[in-house]
Protein backbone atom coordinates (compact mmCIF):
# COMPACT_ATOMS: atom_id res chain seq x y z
CA UNK A 1 0.00 0.00 0.00
CA UNK A 2 1.49 3.53 -1.04
CA UNK A 3 0.34 6.69 0.95
CA UNK A 4 0.37 10.03 -1.06
CA UNK A 5 -0.30 13.41 0.39
CA UNK A 6 -3.53 15.06 -1.39
CA UNK A 7 -0.91 17.69 -3.19
CA UNK A 8 0.29 14.26 -5.32
CA UNK A 9 -3.02 14.87 -7.10
CA UNK A 10 -2.41 18.27 -8.42
CA UNK A 11 1.07 18.88 -8.07
CA UNK A 12 2.92 15.99 -9.20
CA UNK A 13 -0.20 14.00 -10.10
CA UNK A 14 1.66 10.61 -9.66
CA UNK A 15 -1.79 8.85 -9.91
CA UNK A 16 -2.59 10.59 -13.22
CA UNK A 17 -2.34 7.60 -15.96
CA UNK A 18 -3.33 4.91 -12.76
CA UNK A 19 -6.91 3.60 -13.40
CA UNK A 20 -8.39 4.11 -9.86
CA UNK A 21 -11.45 3.21 -7.89
CA UNK A 22 -11.82 5.69 -5.37
CA UNK A 23 -13.58 6.19 -2.38
CA UNK A 24 -13.77 9.49 0.28
CA UNK A 25 -14.36 10.27 3.75
CA UNK A 26 -13.53 10.97 7.13
CA UNK A 27 -13.28 7.30 7.91
CA UNK A 28 -13.13 7.27 11.94
CA UNK A 29 -13.24 4.41 13.01
CA UNK A 30 -13.53 2.39 10.08
CA UNK A 31 -16.64 0.60 10.68
CA UNK A 32 -19.17 -2.03 8.80
CA UNK A 33 -20.25 1.01 6.96
CA UNK A 34 -17.19 2.23 5.82
CA UNK A 35 -16.11 -1.16 5.59
CA UNK A 36 -18.53 -1.93 2.74
CA UNK A 37 -17.01 0.92 0.90
CA UNK A 38 -13.43 -0.27 1.18
CA UNK A 39 -14.27 -3.66 -0.38
CA UNK A 40 -16.69 -1.86 -3.13
CA UNK A 41 -13.20 -0.52 -4.44
CA UNK A 42 -10.94 -3.24 -3.62
CA UNK A 43 -13.21 -6.13 -5.68
CA UNK A 44 -12.42 -4.01 -8.85
CA UNK A 45 -10.51 -6.00 -11.28
CA UNK A 46 -10.41 -2.78 -13.82
CA UNK A 47 -8.74 -0.64 -11.22
CA UNK A 48 -6.75 -0.08 -8.35
CA UNK A 49 -8.41 0.98 -5.30
CA UNK A 50 -7.50 4.32 -3.36
CA UNK A 51 -9.17 5.60 -0.15
CA UNK A 52 -9.16 9.93 -0.05
CA UNK A 53 -9.38 10.37 3.78
CA UNK A 54 -7.98 12.87 6.59
CA UNK A 55 -5.21 12.34 8.63
CA UNK A 56 -7.06 14.39 11.59
CA UNK A 57 -10.57 14.49 11.76
CA UNK A 58 -11.81 17.77 10.26
CA UNK A 59 -14.54 17.78 13.36
CA UNK A 60 -10.96 18.37 15.85
CA UNK A 61 -9.87 21.51 14.29
CA UNK A 62 -13.63 23.14 13.55
CA UNK A 63 -14.81 21.83 17.13
CA UNK A 64 -11.80 22.63 19.55
CA UNK A 65 -11.93 21.49 22.66
CA UNK A 66 -15.86 20.08 21.88
CA UNK A 67 -14.43 17.34 20.10
CA UNK A 68 -14.38 14.31 22.13
CA UNK A 69 -11.43 12.43 19.96
CA UNK A 70 -10.92 10.08 16.99
CA UNK A 71 -11.84 6.32 17.25
CA UNK A 72 -9.05 5.30 15.08
CA UNK A 73 -5.58 6.94 15.04
CA UNK A 74 -3.74 7.92 12.22
CA UNK A 75 -1.61 4.72 12.76
CA UNK A 76 -4.64 2.63 13.11
CA UNK A 77 -6.20 3.79 9.95
CA UNK A 78 -3.56 2.95 8.06
CA UNK A 79 -3.01 -0.74 8.97
CA UNK A 80 -6.92 -1.17 8.78
CA UNK A 81 -6.80 0.06 5.05
CA UNK A 82 -3.58 -2.10 4.42
CA UNK A 83 -5.57 -5.58 6.40
CA UNK A 84 -8.39 -4.75 3.32
CA UNK A 85 -5.89 -4.38 0.87
CA UNK A 86 -6.14 -0.91 -0.63
CA UNK A 87 -3.74 0.37 -2.83
CA UNK A 88 -3.33 3.94 -2.22
CA UNK A 89 -4.39 5.99 0.81
CA UNK A 90 -4.43 9.84 -0.01
CA UNK A 91 -4.06 11.74 3.14
CA UNK A 92 -5.90 15.35 3.19
CA UNK A 93 -4.13 17.47 5.95
CA UNK A 94 -7.04 19.23 6.92
CA UNK A 95 -6.78 23.11 7.68
CA UNK A 96 -8.69 26.27 6.85
CA UNK A 97 -7.82 26.62 3.73
CA UNK A 98 -8.57 23.37 2.55
CA UNK A 99 -11.56 23.93 4.52
CA UNK A 100 -12.45 26.76 2.40
CA UNK A 101 -12.71 24.70 -0.89
CA UNK A 102 -15.91 24.25 -2.95
CA UNK A 103 -17.23 21.05 -3.28
CA UNK A 104 -17.16 21.50 -7.13
CA UNK A 105 -13.31 22.65 -6.63
CA UNK A 106 -12.43 19.54 -4.41
CA UNK A 107 -14.31 17.15 -7.10
CA UNK A 108 -12.20 19.04 -10.14
CA UNK A 109 -8.78 17.71 -8.58
CA UNK A 110 -10.17 14.50 -8.35
CA UNK A 111 -11.42 14.30 -11.98
CA UNK A 112 -8.26 16.05 -13.15
CA UNK A 113 -5.87 14.30 -10.74
CA UNK A 114 -5.88 10.86 -11.35
CA UNK A 115 -7.41 8.75 -14.21
CA UNK A 116 -11.11 8.12 -12.34
CA UNK A 117 -13.11 5.93 -13.27
CA UNK A 118 -15.50 4.56 -10.43
CA UNK A 119 -16.57 6.79 -7.02
CA UNK A 120 -18.02 5.29 -4.05
CA UNK A 121 -19.93 7.23 -1.38
CA UNK A 122 -22.13 6.93 1.58
CA UNK A 123 -25.17 8.29 1.14
CA UNK A 124 -25.03 11.22 3.76
CA UNK A 125 -21.70 12.10 2.34
CA UNK A 126 -21.18 16.05 2.56
CA UNK A 127 -18.10 17.31 0.91
CA UNK A 128 -16.89 21.35 0.40
CA UNK A 129 -17.29 24.42 2.06
CA UNK A 130 -19.58 23.86 4.98
CA UNK A 131 -20.67 20.32 3.82
CA UNK A 132 -22.61 21.62 1.35
CA UNK A 133 -22.62 19.31 -1.85
CA UNK A 134 -24.00 16.24 -0.96
CA UNK A 135 -23.86 12.61 -2.40
CA UNK A 136 -26.63 12.96 -4.97
CA UNK A 137 -24.55 16.79 -6.35
CA UNK A 138 -20.88 14.31 -6.26
CA UNK A 139 -22.95 11.97 -8.60
CA UNK A 140 -24.19 14.36 -11.27
CA UNK A 141 -20.98 16.22 -11.16
CA UNK A 142 -18.70 12.95 -11.99
CA UNK A 143 -21.47 11.48 -14.27
CA UNK A 144 -20.99 14.94 -16.48
CA UNK A 145 -17.20 13.64 -17.02
CA UNK A 146 -18.16 10.29 -17.66
CA UNK A 147 -17.01 8.71 -13.85
CA UNK A 148 -19.54 5.86 -12.43
CA UNK A 149 -20.59 6.89 -9.12
CA UNK A 150 -22.14 4.68 -6.53
CA UNK A 151 -24.18 5.86 -3.66
CA UNK A 152 -23.95 3.10 -0.76
CA UNK A 153 -27.33 3.39 1.97
CA UNK A 154 -26.32 3.81 5.35
CA UNK A 155 -26.14 0.46 7.20
CA UNK A 156 -28.59 -0.17 10.26
CA UNK A 157 -26.99 -2.51 13.09
CA UNK A 158 -30.01 -3.39 14.76
CA UNK A 159 -32.58 -2.65 12.18
CA UNK A 160 -33.13 0.47 14.20
CA UNK A 161 -29.96 2.64 14.52
CA UNK A 162 -27.56 3.83 11.72
CA UNK A 163 -24.07 2.67 12.03
CA UNK A 164 -21.96 5.88 12.20
CA UNK A 165 -18.92 6.75 13.92
CA UNK A 166 -21.47 9.56 16.24
CA UNK A 167 -23.00 6.02 17.66
CA UNK A 168 -19.63 4.71 18.61
CA UNK A 169 -18.17 7.33 19.89
CA UNK A 170 -21.17 7.82 22.16
CA UNK A 171 -21.06 4.23 23.13
CA UNK A 172 -17.26 4.36 23.59
CA UNK A 173 -18.35 6.82 25.87
CA UNK A 174 -20.65 5.18 27.96
CA UNK A 175 -18.48 1.64 28.21
CA UNK A 176 -20.43 -0.46 26.17
CA UNK A 177 -17.52 -2.18 24.44
CA UNK A 178 -20.18 -4.90 23.22
CA UNK A 179 -22.25 -2.53 20.80
CA UNK A 180 -18.92 -0.52 20.02
CA UNK A 181 -17.03 -3.67 19.04
CA UNK A 182 -20.41 -5.07 16.73
CA UNK A 183 -20.24 -1.56 14.83
CA UNK A 184 -16.75 -1.91 13.96
CA UNK A 185 -16.42 -5.32 13.47
CA UNK A 186 -13.79 -5.94 15.92
CA UNK A 187 -12.14 -4.93 18.95
CA UNK A 188 -12.17 -1.09 19.93
CA UNK A 189 -8.56 -0.44 20.91
CA UNK A 190 -6.21 2.41 22.31
CA UNK A 191 -3.46 3.06 20.33
CA UNK A 192 -0.99 4.68 23.25
CA UNK A 193 2.47 3.21 21.58
CA UNK A 194 3.63 7.21 21.42
CA UNK A 195 2.44 8.45 24.48
CA UNK A 196 4.42 8.85 27.45
CA UNK A 197 4.42 5.84 30.10
CA UNK A 198 5.15 6.14 34.01
CA UNK A 199 5.62 3.31 36.55
CA UNK A 200 3.62 3.16 39.67
CA UNK A 201 4.60 0.42 42.05
CA UNK A 202 3.57 -2.51 40.11
CA UNK A 203 1.70 -0.99 37.02
CA UNK A 204 2.06 1.50 33.85
CA UNK A 205 0.42 4.94 33.92
CA UNK A 206 -1.07 6.51 31.12
CA UNK A 207 -2.49 10.12 31.52
CA UNK A 208 -5.85 10.75 30.19
CA UNK A 209 -4.70 14.06 29.24
CA UNK A 210 -2.36 12.15 26.32
CA UNK A 211 -5.21 10.41 24.49
CA UNK A 212 -6.83 11.64 21.40
CA UNK A 213 -9.37 9.11 21.35
CA UNK A 214 -12.42 8.64 23.57
CA UNK A 215 -12.31 7.33 26.71
CA UNK A 216 -15.01 4.82 29.18
CA UNK A 217 -16.14 6.47 32.20
CA UNK A 218 -13.97 5.34 35.29
CA UNK A 219 -14.03 2.06 36.22
CA UNK A 220 -12.13 -1.36 35.92
CA UNK A 221 -12.21 -2.79 32.05
CA UNK A 222 -11.00 -5.92 30.92
CA UNK A 223 -8.28 -5.45 27.98
CA UNK A 224 -5.98 -7.33 25.65
CA UNK A 225 -2.55 -5.53 26.92
CA UNK A 226 -0.07 -5.87 24.03
CA UNK A 227 3.25 -4.64 24.92
CA UNK A 228 5.76 -2.85 22.86
CA UNK A 229 8.85 -5.03 22.27
CA UNK A 230 7.48 -8.64 22.04
CA UNK A 231 4.55 -10.24 20.76
CA UNK A 232 3.31 -11.01 24.27
CA UNK A 233 -0.69 -10.52 25.07
CA UNK A 234 -2.01 -10.98 28.19
CA UNK A 235 -5.49 -10.07 29.61
CA UNK A 236 -5.50 -8.06 32.20
CA UNK A 237 -8.10 -5.51 34.49
CA UNK A 238 -7.34 -1.78 34.11
CA UNK A 239 -8.38 1.14 36.17
CA UNK A 240 -9.75 4.00 34.45
CA UNK A 241 -9.84 6.65 36.78
CA UNK A 242 -10.32 10.47 36.76
CA UNK A 243 -7.03 11.58 35.47
CA UNK A 244 -5.08 8.30 34.54
CA UNK A 245 -5.28 4.55 33.40
CA UNK A 246 -3.59 1.93 35.34
CA UNK A 247 -2.34 -0.86 33.90
CA UNK A 248 -0.77 -3.76 36.15
CA UNK A 249 2.23 -4.59 33.82
CA UNK A 250 5.51 -3.14 34.01
CA UNK A 251 6.62 -2.78 30.49
CA UNK A 252 5.98 -0.54 27.95
CA UNK A 253 2.54 -0.77 25.97
CA UNK A 254 1.97 -0.63 22.63
CA UNK A 255 -1.89 -1.23 22.60
CA UNK A 256 -4.87 -1.56 25.06
CA UNK A 257 -7.61 -3.66 23.22
CA UNK A 258 -11.18 -3.79 25.13
CA UNK A 259 -12.51 -7.51 25.38
CA UNK A 260 -16.03 -8.20 26.00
Amino acid sequence: MTILPFRALYDSKQLLHVPLSVSVGVFDGIHRGHQLLIKNITSRQDTKSAVITFRENPKALLQGDRYLGDITTWKQKVDIFSSYEVDYVIEIAFSSSFSQLSGEEFLTILAQGCDLRHVVIGENFHCGRGGRYSSREVRLFFTTHGIDVDIIPSLLYDGIHTVSSTRIREQVLAGDFRTVNGLIHRAFSLDIADLPQYRRDDAMIILKDQITQPLPPPGIYRVRCILQKSSTQSIVDIEVGDHDISVPVIETIRELVFEV
